[in-house]
Formats: C-alpha cells, sequence, structure tokens
C-alpha cells in the first residue's frame, strides 16, 4: 500500500509537470490561452486525471467570466463599487439572474426573506418592464444588490461573479433562479438547517416542480397558492434535479445552473449529507446536475417551471440566460404529461401577508 502512495503522488507529480502555466492576465486578447488550454486539455484528457480536468475547466470558465467585464467595463464598475462598500457578512445571501420578473419578484423576495435569507445579489439581464422599480424598496434598505448585467449566455458569468463578492461577506450562497422558492420544509428557518452541513462545499436541493396546474392566462395572486399541483411520482426526473447553495470560498468555479466545481477535493452532498456524483438513475440526468432519487424532507426548491400557458409561451420566445437552445413549449408540456397530485407540504407561513 505504502508503495501504491508513493507511486500516485509520484505520477500526480508528473502530471502536474506536464502542464503550462497560464498567467492569470491571459487571454484577455487573445487566443494563446485557448491554444494553451486545449493543449492541456488534452494532457490531463489522455492522463484521465477527473481533479485536474475540473480545475482547468473551472480555469476556463473563470477566464470567461474575467473577458465578460473586461468587454463589459460598466459592468466592471459596479462590481468593483460594490466590492469597495463595506458589506458587513451575513450568513445567508442568494444571487439570481433576471429578466422581465416584474410581476412576481416582489413575491420572490418576502418568501425568501420570510425564509432565512439576509441578501440578495440581483443581475439584471436587460428587463424592460417595472422590475427595477419594484426592486428599489430593496436597494434602499440594503436586502438588494442590484447590477445591471447586459448580454447574451452570461448566466454563469453572473454566478460566478456573485460568488467572488460573496466571498469574504457571505457564509452561505444559493444560485438559483427567480421562478424557484428555496425553503425549509420541517424548520422555520434556512438558517438554522444550514448549520447542519458546515463540513461541505454544497448542498444540492431538489426541485419540487409544478406545472401550468390548468391556466391557460396569468392568474392574479402569489403563486404559492395558485400553482398546487405536482408528479404524483415525486422521484419523476424533473424532480431529482439539484440547485446548489454554496460555501463561496470552496468554490473554484459554477459550471451550470445547477452545480460547481469546489476546491481540495471538497464536494457537494444532498440533504442526507451523502455525496452527489452524477451517477443518477436517469440516462439523460447522469451528471453532477442530479441526485438519484428525490430528497425533499429536509430542503425544497419549489420550481414553478412554466406558471400558465401565456407566460410559458413567453418564456420560450425569451430564452434561457445560460446559453441553451430556446425551450420550446411543446417539449415542456410533454415532460409535463404525467399525473399531478395536489401538493399538501404547502409554503404559505412563508408568504407574506
Amino acid at each position: 500500500m505504502d508503495n501504491q502512495k508513493e507511486y500516485i503522488a509520484s505520477f500526480q507529480k508528473s502530471v502536474f509537470g506536464k502542464i503550462k502555466h497560464i498567467p492569470k492576465d491571459a487571454g484577455d486578447n487573445g487566443d494563446a490561452s485557448d491554444m494553451q488550454f486545449l493543449k492541456n486539455k488534452q494532457t490531463i484528457k489522455s492522463i484521465n486525471d477527473v481533479g485536474l480536468m475540473r480545475s482547468l475547466q473551472s480555469w476556463k470558465s473563470q477566464l470567461n467570466k474575467k473577458r465578460y467585464l473586461n468587454s463589459h467595463p460598466e459592468v466592471k464598475k459596479q462590481i468593483k463599487k460594490i466590492k469597495s462598500s463595506g458589506m458587513k457578512k451575513v450568513f445567508l445571501s442568494v444571487a439570481c439572474i433576471i429578466k422581465n420578473e416584474g410581476p412576481y419578484i416582489r413575491e420572490w423576495i418576502d418568501f425568501h426573506i420570510a425564509a432565512g435569507v439576509d441578501r440578495f445579489f440581483i443581475f439584471d439581464n436587460e428587463s424592460d418592464d417595472d422590475t427595477y422599480n419594484t426592486l428599489m424598496t430593496y436597494i434602499d434598505s440594503g436586502k438588494v444588490i442590484y447590477i445591471s448585467f447586459p448580454g447574451r449566455m452570461v448566466q454563469m458569468h453572473a454566478y460566478n461573479a456573485a460568488c467572488d463578492l460573496c466571498r469574504d461577506t457571505s457564509r452561505w450562497l444559493a444560485l438559483i433562479d427567480a421562478d424557484e422558492f428555496l425553503h425549509p420544509v420541517r424548520k422555520k428557518s434556512l438558517k438554522t438547517v444550514l448549520a447542519d452541513y458546515e463540513e461541505f462545499a454544497g448542498i444540492g436541493v431538489n426541485w419540487v416542480v409544478y406545472g401550468t396546474c390548468g391556466h391557460k392566462y396569468t392568474v392574479d395572486g402569489p403563486l404559492c397558492e395558485n400553482y398546487r399541483l405536482t408528479f404524483e411520482d415525486n422521484n419523476n426526473e424533473l424532480n431529482c434535479r439539484i440547485k446548489s447553495i454554496v460555501d463561496p470560498k470552496a468554490v473554484m468555479a459554477v459550471m451550470s445552473p445547477h452545480h460547481c466545481w469546489y476546491r481540495n477535493g471538497m464536494y457537494a452532498v444532498d440533504e442526507n449529507k451523502e455525496e452527489i456524483t452524477g451517477d443518477a438513475i436517469y440516462a439523460r440526468n447522469s451528471s453532477m446536475t442530479c441526485t438519484m432519487l428525490n430528497h425533499c424532507d429536509v430542503l425544497r426548491i419549489n420550481h414553478y417551471w412554466t406558471k400558465s400557458e401565456e407566460e410559458l409561451k413567453t418564456k420560450c420566445k425569451r430564452g434561457y440566460p445560460d446559453g441553451h437552445a430556446n425551450p420550446v413549449y411543446e417539449s415542456i408540456m410533454k415532460r409535463l404529461d404525467y399525473p399531478m397530485v395536489e401538493d399538501y407540504q404547502t409554503v404559505i407561513p412563508f408568504i407574506k401577508k
């Protein structure tokens, strides 16, 4: 066994020797770092070192964020100003990228404040509704840090920027969307729950997905009251998706809207403290964005994916902020075509009356 350990250590050392060092400022205005990235990627792939591959992928993701900021000096200026503002450290923050969420953003913020969130980093991706005016009260109070964040395919840049901003200003950071409502199931506060996961780099929280619930058009009232039908089979593949609550200091990079790579071999767990390995039961879900089964006895995210049929059609035209192809209305409706039941684990206590 000792000889094996020595061999592995020697092998890893030789691997690092084959990887070329890339300066932090490389690649901002040229392709040299991209060429080296490809060479490094080929070297790492040939020796099948998962840790090194994740480090390289993280470096690439962070480089893309840096390029975005360098090409958007007004955004870079906003972030620099926030960093130098002397924000006090809080326990739990949320980062979210939004576009035209004016009708629902107040409910979403009030819900999460009631559930224990201290601060929100809102990255506004070119909203042209009344989102900003709706947020003004929260901005003035310091609850919301507002960042205008234009462009296409920018969600990962926003999330990586949020991790940078929270590294020394928030113990935990939840990376969620404005149609996702994160809350504890048995306890009254997210803070109480998260105190039990101190040794981990992140927690993957499963979705509970809601469809149109028979609503053809936009309806008045809280989402949490109007949309109560979810899958009868709680382990439907959509419900096995996760979103992440992370320790910002442990994050190497945010790799998708659902998962991150972490430093020093650290990893994310589900609510049962089992490592999320990517070995999902569904073939198309075989990635780090899912768990084998849905777990929502401790934490859950109510995902109001579609809202009404009318709003789903608008969402499909708008597209995703992470660069994926625009969602197709018929495909989404087909993925929701399973037996539904009324959800009795309501979140009404977290709705601010």
